[in-house]
């Protein structure tokens, strides 16, 4: 299948992704962890942004760093707002299944 520079620009144009902004608090900085995992799936820049971004979006995660290209992720939150456990399992459903599909394992 060919596809036209046309195509190329709304395939391309339809994966971007923009960065939500989340500044915590002195308080929450005192209160904060470090959970790092290996992540697979993330292919490009946006496919990290949105990881990070469905991660910021929840309850208790304060700040997250992903380097896409060596497959780590390290997530910085809060233990009394959300369980570790549950950071995998946020990821996966960052790629909404069907194009895009990501995993996590927590290693530290």
């Amino acid at each position: 299948m060919r596809i036209t520079n046309e195509r190329k620009a709304k395939v391309n144009d339809s994966c971007n992704v923009e960065p939500i902004i989340q500044t915590p608090s002195e308080e929450e900085k005192n209160l904060v962890k470090f959970l790092y995992l290996v992540t697979s799936g993330l292919n490009c820049p946006n496919c990290a942004m949105r990881v990070r971004n469905a991660l910021i979006s929840t309850s208790g995660i304060i700040d997250v760093k992903i380097d896409y290209f060596d497959g780590m992720t390290e997530v910085t939150y809060i233990p009394s707002f959300i369980e570790p456990s549950t950071v995998p399992d946020l990821i996966s459903k960052a790629g909404n299944g069907a194009h895009h599909q990501y995993s996590a394992q927590i290693i530290g």
